[in-house]
């Protein structure tokens, strides 16, 4: 069996039922799965690994991610113009503290149903709360600004929750964090985002790189 197919099939026996419990589709050409939880999508995402060979391999592993809709509509009310992107969080299986199962290898039927229920153990217990903790304006906000990035989309997402202070401190933490390495690059637009939050929303117009 090709190893798509296989993969394919192992997901729709094993994982798709207990997801689909939680309100997730899923898509038999993608292999993805989604679900939408108030102004977010939660999705999870299904990767083939590169080197998979018919009847010898097919290894795959899940990403996660967060994405909203409504933050497009509300930039382009806001701003004029869509966003760069509309994701709050996004992480791969790796970086999910305690993840203990490898990827799985469904090549072989006989393996198949431990390897699938370990990953459904892992993605219940580490993949779904992820998604869960960023289905938060204020928790995603959190997160970039600790990451010290797309300080401008954390002050949106806090302005989303109508917490103006923080989006405030979004704002003033990128500018701290210029000052402290001053020769670090901007993402595209970066500069500008902040600029215009500054005087847009709080009548000020600090000096910015």
């Amino acid at each position: 069996m090709k190893p798509k197919e296989a993969i394919r099939e192992a997901l729709r026996e094993y994982v798709v039922p207990r997801l689909a419990r939680l309100e997730f589709s899923f898509s038999d050409s993608s292999l993805d799965f989604k679900r939408k939880n108030g102004q977010f999508v939660q999705k999870i995402n299904t990767h083939l690994e590169r080197w998979n060979a018919e009847d010898v391999s097919a290894e795959f592993y899940f990403s996660f991610s967060v994405n909203s809709n409504f933050y497009v509509k509300w930039h382009q009310k806001e701003y004029g113009t869509r966003p760069a992107n509309n994701f709050l969080a996004s992480e791969m299986y790796w970086n999910l503290r305690g993840w203990k199962h490898p990827r799985p290898n469904v090549a072989f039927k006989e393996n198949a149903e431990r390897e699938m229920l370990l990953l459904l153990e892992d993605t219940l217990d580490l993949g779904l709360p992820f998604l869960e903790k960023y289905s938060s304006w204020e928790n995603a906000a959190i997160r970039f600004v600790e990451n010290r990035w797309f300080h401008d989309k954390a002050c949106d997402f806090y302005l989303i929750a109508d917490n103006r202070e923080m989006a405030h401190w979004c704002l003033e933490r990128a500018l701290e964090d210029w000052q402290k390495q001053p020769n670090r690059s901007f993402f595209v637009g970066e500069k500008e985002g902040i600029k215009l939050r500054f005087l847009q929303y709080f009548g000020e117009n600090p000096p910015i790189g």
